[in-house]
């Protein structure tokens, strides 16, 4: 049987000639395909999800910047330019009117260059600096949490529970209590601490603050990247940049998915 071929066709087309014009046909089933067809689907649906996510592979880094470079000047948000073959980014504001915002668009391969910097920073001395980070913050929140009165209380109770299980421990060895009573006392004031200290920790990560759980998030993350990224990658990108403010032409800011900001200075006009 005859069937016209289309683009999306695997097989390898036979040209004929029919009324004078040229059209192209191939016979099912007598060209084996180079890959399945619930391979070529799983594929196809693995690159819509990382287009959606990154953006097409000729405009990845377009979607990688998207909506994540801002004007330190008037705090509009840049767009991708592209001028004499060279892409820049620029505030949307300035570009509309130069009176309106005096802040001067920036080459794109300089972000690129900044961000490069930025990670090999990371890479040496983040471990350091996101660990001190996290013992920073947690020293903070127990100081705040000490003038809560349910914590307090949650302490006093703990400190009680524990001065009880010590006392029950000396009357065992010195033989003054029934085994069978001690390790039903014992269990029950293990549930008994067990169940104090779990509510403190859910008071205390009712604080609201959240940058403990996504520095770790961070730091673990970063321990996973290669040491050397000679350039730009869209995945290393995302995960640890939330956005970059351009103070001025001489200054870029990037603010890590933790909260923390770094600086880097790059060259005027790139």
């Amino acid at each position: 049987m005859w069937q016209k071929s289309y683009a999306t066709d695997t097989l390898p087309p036979r040209q004929v000639t029919n009324r004078g014009e040229r059209e192209q046909y191939y016979i099912i089933g007598t060209t084996q395909p180079i890959i399945d067809k619930d391979t070529f689907y799983a594929v196809q649906a693995l690159k819509s999800k990382r287009i959606e996510k990154y953006g097409a592979k000729n405009g990845a880094q377009d979607h990688i910047y998207q909506k994540k470079i801002f004007c330190g000047k008037c705090g509009t948000i840049f767009k991708r330019k592209l001028v004499r073959e060279v892409v820049y980014w620029v505030c949307r504001k300035h570009d509309l009117d130069k009176n309106e915002c005096e802040m001067d668009r920036i080459p794109e391969e300089t972000i690129h260059a900044a961000f490069l910097r930025i990670y090999h920073k990371l890479r040496l001395h983040g471990e350091t600096i996101l660990t001190q980070m996290i013992s920073d913050f947690q020293a903070v929140q127990e100081r705040k949490m000490l003038w809560s009165l349910d914590i307090v209380e949650l302490n006093k109770r703990i400190s009680d529970i524990m001065d009880q299980d010590q006392m029950l421990t000396r009357m065992n060895q010195c033989g003054c209590v029934d085994p069978d009573i001690f390790i039903a006392q014992s269990n029950e004031l293990s549930r008994q601490l067990r169940e104090a200290k779990r509510e403190k920790e859910r008071l205390m990560a009712e604080t609201g603050d959240d940058t403990i759980p996504r520095t770790q998030e961070l730091l673990e993350s970063l321990e996973t990247m290669p040491e050397f990224l000679p350039a730009l990658d869209g995945d290393i990108f995302s995960d640890l940049i939330d956005r970059i403010t351009v103070k001025d032409g001489k200054t870029l800011c990037f603010r890590l998915k933790n909260g923390l900001e770094l600086t880097e200075y790059i060259k005027q006009g790139g």
